[in-house]
């Protein structure tokens, strides 16, 4: 909001001289003075603060803030019409606001969400899901993957035009700590972190400029760039021109 000069300074003006006259800690002392005074009892006690004790210490700014953002991308409405049980349907919005909040394995945020988060308060799960339980809920989100890229693409794309211009394309990939012997998927590669010992899986990304993603694709970990650009660029754009909404 853009204030006009003369109030900004008006507003310096009296901050200062508050400051300088000590207005407010007159206010304080004439009001106890008054309570004093009058003889009401006002209920002052000392407190010793190293005798004070915290139960159930929960994070919850950051639980709920990522809700309101969740919400905000309308993913409910495409929650209901993909997925029937409802408490499903929490256990993979647990995922999505557990991975922005506090991106661990879901092992560790099964610990997370039952000791530290509110999380289970925020989405009114009844109890915190085990790590089994999360492991099924991103299976069921993945299952849905195209169409949760398209309508949240979409989503984008109606309520921010602007940002929707740029397109941008990435390969990376990722190791896998276990063996992964029953993969096909998975395979040695070139990897970032140099582990010629961990088998790899490579992920494509068409994204905006804004960084949000539009397509992604998971290849076999011994792809590479320079040879499978254009071939992984066309069928991307295949991908992009479907997101188109209608």
């Amino acid at each position: 909001m853009n204030v006009p000069g003369e109030v900004e300074k008006e507003a310096e003006f009296i901050y200062r001289r508050i400051l300088h006259e000590k207005l407010l800690e007159r206010k304080i002392e004439s009001a106890a003075a008054e309570v004093k005074e009058s003889g009401v009892n006002a209920d002052i006690r000392r407190v010793d603060v190293n005798s004070i004790a915290n139960e159930e210490i929960r994070t919850f700014g950051g639980e709920w803030l990522s809700e309101q953002m969740l919400d905000d991308c309308g993913p409910s409405g495409f929650q209901s019409q993909h997925i029937e049980d409802e408490e499903m349907e929490k256990r993979v919005e647990s995922e999505i606001l557990s991975r922005t909040v506090h991106p661990t394995p879901e092992l560790e945020t099964t610990r997370w969400m039952g000791n530290e988060s509110s999380l289970n308060r925020v989405l009114s799960l009844h109890k915190t899901p085990d790590h089994r339980k999360l492991y099924e809920a991103s299976r069921k989100l993945y299952e849905h993957r195209d169409e949760v890229e398209t309508f949240l693409y979409q989503h984008f794309e109606l309520n921010y035009p602007d940002r929707m211009h740029l397109c941008l394309y990435g390969l990376t990939n990722f190791y896998f700590a276990g063996l992964k012997e029953g993969s096909e998927f998975s395979q040695f590669g070139l990897g970032k972190e140099k582990r010629s010992d961990a088998k790899l899986i490579s992920l494509a990304l068409l994204t905006d400029g804004q960084g949000f993603i539009r397509h992604s694709k998971f290849y076999k970990g011994n792809i590479s760039e320079p040879s499978t650009l254009q071939s992984v660029l066309s069928e991307m754009e295949e991908a992009g021109r479907k997101d188109q909404p209608v």
